[in-house]
């Protein structure tokens, strides 16, 4: 979704949801938090090609090893 302008982003939202809905697995790699939350029920993040955290949005957002890989460590 990166690119479009957020209205843009909330109608693919509602596309996926609508499609999420009619019983089809969608499987998308996505970096914008916002979307990820609102579309993920299972999140894998990844890092230098090592899955380092999996499971709901909330636990892997809580997670220190995602934490630390993408938000670096605390001074």
């Amino acid at each position: 979704m990166a690119g479009l302008r957020p209205a843009e982003a909330m109608e693919a939202v509602e596309l996926v949801r609508r499609t999420q809905a009619s019983g089809v697995t969608v499987l998308f790699i996505e970096h914008l938090m916002p979307v990820v939350r609102a579309l993920a029920d299972r999140v894998v993040v990844m890092d230098y090609g090592q899955v380092i955290a999996e499971g709901p949005y909330e636990a892997v957002a809580a997670n220190p090893k995602v934490r630390e890989a993408y938000l670096g460590r605390s001074a």
